[in-house]
């Protein structure tokens, strides 16, 4: 067994990276942050809207799933099942989404100093 690197949860890593998978993990976390604040943004009833364009799009259900095109394809999937989920709780799903955002943002901040 051979450990290539590891990333942690304050954005660093350890390693030579050779299989290119912190590349791939920046690029989920941006789309993370960018579909989080995009929702935040829309009403409740345009959200699964913006969300459905995002994962009919043909050319995302067919990326490679390291592409950023497979990330915005997985991470609308996944947001669409909680948009669904919290369509009775506007206040929790709101917070989940500025969760995202906030917590990605400040690990960001904080590794820059």
């Amino acid at each position: 067994m051979s450990l290539d690197s590891v990333i942690f949860q304050d954005h660093s890593y350890i390693g030579p990276d050779h299989s290119g998978r912190i590349a791939v993990e920046i690029t989920e976390r941006r789309i993370n942050r960018e579909l989080a604040s995009e929702l935040l943004r829309r009403s409740p009833s345009d959200r699964s809207t913006y969300l459905k364009a995002v994962i009919d799009n043909p050319d995302a259900q067919n990326a490679d799933a390291t592409s950023e095109l497979g990330a915005r394809y997985r991470t609308a999937s996944v947001l669409m099942d909680e948009v669904v989920t919290a369509k009775d709780d506007e206040s929790l799903f709101r917070r989940s989404l500025e969760n995202i955002i906030y917590n990605d943002a400040h690990e960001l901040h904080r590794r820059q100093q």
